[in-house]
């Protein structure tokens, strides 16, 4: 058979639940902002807002070590009526800046969805020595690529799908990390027998206890970072 070349960066796509349980395609409708000047695509991750709207976890680009806000789901395409055509439209991506009152994200929430996601390092397309199996259980960042072309914001808007990838070169067991790999895609694996898809999770949130002193033991503030919104004890 001939083996895969690199499929590309997608963003991140629910796959199963924790176990690898059965997804059932359940989502949530939660607002976009009229104007919100940013795009949004399909597999892209995303937060709640203090105002009920959703937006980009990440708008900067680069490698990520970190989710900028705690993420709430991933974006599953949205609805609203085109300024122009005056009708509904059913769109794969938010184009940024669309005026509509009415604008719907269709947002994968569950925080124990597992997710398929590329593997780049930094970016950059694996052709070989990509991961192994020595890396499931590794915590992960994610890389948003720079505008270029049909890529705006992290979205290619030709397709209307995310260009997040998975950064392979930030794989640590650092806490902080914000996604684990749970297993490897064996079906894309290239000819060296290495991955270029893998499955992964959401990290829990990080604690960080700050001590005021020894004597005796105080702690003076306790810290939470990270995670699914929905599992931060502190809220959304």
């Amino acid at each position: 058979m001939a083996y895969p070349s690199n499929v590309g960066p997608y963003g991140f796509l629910p796959n199963t639940l924790e176990g690898f349980q059965p997804y059932a395609g359940a989502t949530r409708y939660l607002p976009i902002a009229s104007g919100y000047a940013k795009n949004i695509g399909y597999g892209d991750p995303v937060s709640l807002l203090a105002d009920g709207t959703i937006a980009r976890v990440d708008s900067s680009t680069g490698a990520k070590t970190a989710w900028a806000i705690n993420p709430i789901g991933i974006f599953m395409g949205c609805s609203y009526t085109s300024p122009t055509m005056k009708y509904k439209v059913f769109s794969q991506y938010w184009p940024t800046g669309t005026s509509a009152s009415d604008a719907v994200a269709i947002v994968a929430d569950d925080p124990q969805i597992l997710m398929k996601v590329n593997l780049t390092n930094a970016g950059t397309a694996y052709t070989s020595g990509a991961a192994t199996l020595a890396d499931v259980g590794q915590n992960i960042g994610y890389f948003i690529p720079t505008n270029s072309g049909s890529i705006v914001d992290g979205v290619n808007t030709a397709t209307g799908n995310s260009a997040i990838s998975v950064d392979l070169a930030s794989k640590n067991v650092t806490v902080t990390l914000p996604l684990r790999v749970v297993s490897m895609v064996q079906e894309t694996a290239l000819s060296d027998g290495t991955f270029v898809e893998a499955f992964v999770a959401y990290t829990p949130p990080n604690y960080t206890v700050t001590q005021s002193g020894t004597t005796p033991f105080a702690v003076s503030a306790i810290n939470v970072v990270g995670g699914h919104a929905y599992r931060n004890p502190v809220g959304i």
